[in-house]
């Protein structure tokens, strides 16, 4: 699976079963401060602990090391 930016993060937890949950936002809420975006913060997060490729052109996001990205 693949997680792509905002838009496709969006359209991925309203097409799966799976939503914003607690976890996920506490985790976002305490990652690096690399970037500042909340929303990207959440898609870092979500991709995580799906276990999902995140795929982004977003260098802030690319910093993260402990995501796995499609390329």
């Amino acid at each position: 699976m693949i997680v792509v930016d905002t838009q496709v993060w969006l359209w991925w937890v309203n097409s799966v079963p799976q939503s914003l949950t607690p976890q996920i936002a506490h985790l976002s809420s305490n990652l690096p401060d690399i970037h500042k975006d909340s929303a990207d913060r959440i898609i870092i997060t979500t991709a995580m602990l799906a276990g999902a490729k995140l795929a982004t052109a977003d260098e802030a996001v690319r910093r993260y090391t402990n995501v796995e990205f499609a390329w």
